[in-house]
């Protein structure tokens, strides 16, 4: 799935998601919302059948991510459709988190995110990095099940060891925000 010729499978490690470009309703930026803590985005497409069929497993994965004090976000980069209506349909959709939509207004998103399939995850660092992408879903519920519960692995051994590294960088001090 990570392989260079598969142009859906979304953008590099270590490339930037630029979070003031992702705005509310409101015109609120995603960069305004995050603090010093990683957060994870699901990239949705309200003309995406299975963006709609895999509500259960982005639950799943906002409350999963809850617990472990990481915060879920839908994003839109490449819906042809007025805002107004992209933010219809998130919250049509009952996954009951904050909404971004890409400002096009300045520009479209990096060519690797629009191409992405949707939906896709991204793990990302405050700052925007890409962590970790986990492209699509499934149509079977138990194959859905099964990938939520894998994002939710990946990223306590990926968070954890950020922990680590930070704590190790900081002399074996806590980091500030476990």
């Amino acid at each position: 799935l990570r392989a260079p010729d598969i142009e859906w499978r979304g953008p590099n490690i270590g490339d930037k998601v630029d979070l003031t470009r992702l705005e509310t309703a409101d015109g609120q930026t995603l960069a305004s919302f995050v603090d010093k803590r990683p957060i994870m985005l699901v990239a949705l497409n309200p003309e995406c059948a299975m963006c709609g069929i895999a509500v259960d497993e982005m639950i799943q994965l906002r409350d999963g991510l809850a617990n472990k004090n990481l915060n879920y976000y839908t994003s839109f980069f490449n819906s042809l459709m007025p805002n107004a209506d992209i933010f219809k349909y998130a919250d049509g959709l009952d996954i009951r988190v904050q909404s971004f939509v890409w400002n096009k207004g300045a520009g479209s998103p990096p060519e690797s995110i629009f191409k992405m399939t949707t939906p896709s995850h991204l793990l990302l660092k405050s700052d925007g990095t890409v962590i970790r992408v986990w492209p699509g879903s499934y149509a079977e519920k138990s194959v859905r099940d099964r990938m939520a519960r894998q994002i939710l692995s990946e990223t306590s051994v990926i968070i954890d060891t950020l922990y680590a590294v930070e704590a190790v960088a900081t002399n074996g001090k806590e980091p500030q925000n476990p």
